[in-house]
């Protein structure tokens, strides 16, 4: 048994639209409104563990990303409000990768091409797995700290 959301009391609950508002309510409770249907309960199924696109291409940003994004968006004679205007970013976000906040590797890839610079680099598998003395990677290889 649960709680109603109307008046507390511990009752079987249905669905209750009472003034625009969906509510758990009890039976009586659900006079005051309208009574939908009972929810359906869904079944939970496991699904595989998918990982981040950057993990799956072993894929990192060079280390002087920020001034390399500067130098080239001054080099083609852009403001930041024309370069976020060509990407379809807005302002606050080439401003915030320039002072060097690191930007999610679509982005980065959107500014590789109209800048025409690289700043997204190949990592070697090797450097990449660390990992346990049995090989299997653990939570700390992959969780990026800040």
């Amino acid at each position: 048994m649960a709680v109603c959301e109307l008046c507390g009391k511990d009752a079987r609950l249905m669905p209750a639209m009472i003034e625009s508002t969906e509510l758990e309510v009890c039976e009586a409770c659900g006079t005051f409104g309208k009574v939908k249907a009972p929810r359906q309960q869904m079944q939970r199924t496991s699904k595989p563990v998918v990982l981040p696109e950057e993990l799956e291409q072993n894929e990192i940003m060079v280390d002087n990303f920020a001034l390399m994004i500067k130098n080239a968006r001054e080099k083609l004679g852009l403001k930041q409000q024309e370069l976020a205007q060509k990407i379809s970013e807005k302002e606050s976000v080439i401003h915030h990768i320039e002072t060097g906040h690191e930007p999610p590797m679509v982005l980065a890839r959107k500014l590789e091409r109209a800048l025409h610079i690289k700043i997204v680099q190949h990592v070697q598998e090797a450097a990449m797995t660390k990992g346990t003395k049995s090989g299997e990677m653990t939570i700390g290889d992959i969780v990026k700290v800040y």
